[in-house]
């Protein structure tokens, strides 16, 4: 019984690790209608392209995954926000 509830432990914990790094390395697409009253009628349909909170990962060789999500994209204006670096202590400046 205790071999069984080990294994199982186990299994939970690897399935819990791989989730985790597979959550933290997926590109998730929202897209969010706002509404506002009296805009004018040239902002009408404006799109804003939000890319937030990257803490430093890397979405493939050169980024080639999050520019070929971005640029799936129809948007009229790009804005990034949030933690490009992962901490105060960061060094990774690069583009």
């Amino acid at each position: 019984m205790r071999k069984v509830t080990g294994m199982g432990l186990l299994c939970l914990l690897v399935v819990l690790v791989v989730y985790t790094i597979w959550d933290n390395n997926r590109i998730i697409i929202v897209e969010q209608k706002i509404i506002i009253n009296d805009l004018p009628e040239s902002l009408e349909d404006f799109k804003i392209l939000q890319v937030t909170d990257l803490h430093e990962r890397e979405f493939g060789k050169d980024q080639k995954r999050l520019i070929k999500s971005i640029n799936s994209i129809d948007y009229e204006v790009i804005i990034f926000t949030g933690d490009m670096l992962e901490n105060s202590d960061s060094k990774n400046y690069k583009p």
